[in-house]
């Protein structure tokens, strides 16, 4: 199986680019659209972390995708469903669980993300893109409010809208 890296060579090939053109004062357009670019694939790499972090009911994983008083609501289509609201990343880990952790009547867990939609500013940036849930045949989208941290974006609030 293979081991979970957060950053691959991609990464550093772009931290070297962004390194050299940052070298040069007159460069200052081009290191910013690097760095735009930079965040954007990071900010990617997010949804894509979460997306199987959840399909692996994965705690490890989900704390370093979520930050610690991250906001999670669930809306569903189904005006009969109650929608889900929790705060922090141990409430937000035990709804999870709760919830999906008998998932063995949909088969496989797996669900995937699709045409996201970036827009960032400073060290916020919002996240917008559909899901589908193969086995459970439901979906939705995303709406991803991310921070900057220490070490990388983190999600603050996650917004998931089941529209079928």
């Amino acid at each position: 199986m293979m081991e979970h890296r957060r950053s691959g060579g991609w990464r550093w090939a772009l931290v070297a680019v962004l390194f050299l053109v940052g070298c040069s004062s007159h460069h200052g357009a081009h290191r910013a659209e690097l760095q735009w670019l930079l965040d954007r694939v990071e900010l990617e790499d997010l949804l894509n972390r979460y997306v199987n972090a959840v399909d692996e009911l994965d705690r490890a994983m989900l704390a370093e995708v979520f930050t610690p008083d991250a906001v999670l609501e669930v809306t569903f289509a189904d005006p009969k469903v109650e929608r889900v609201l929790q705060q922090g990343f141990d409430a937000i880990f035990e709804s999870m669980h709760a919830s999906l952790s008998e998932r063995q009547e949909y088969g496989v867990p797996w669900h995937f993300v699709t045409s996201p939609r970036i827009e960032i500013e400073a060290n916020r940036a919002k996240v917008t893109a559909y899901m589908h849930n193969q086995p459970a045949n439901a979906g939705g989208t995303y709406e991803v409010d991310a921070v900057r941290a220490e070490d990388g974006w983190r999600i603050a609030k996650l917004h998931v809208d089941m529209i079928y």
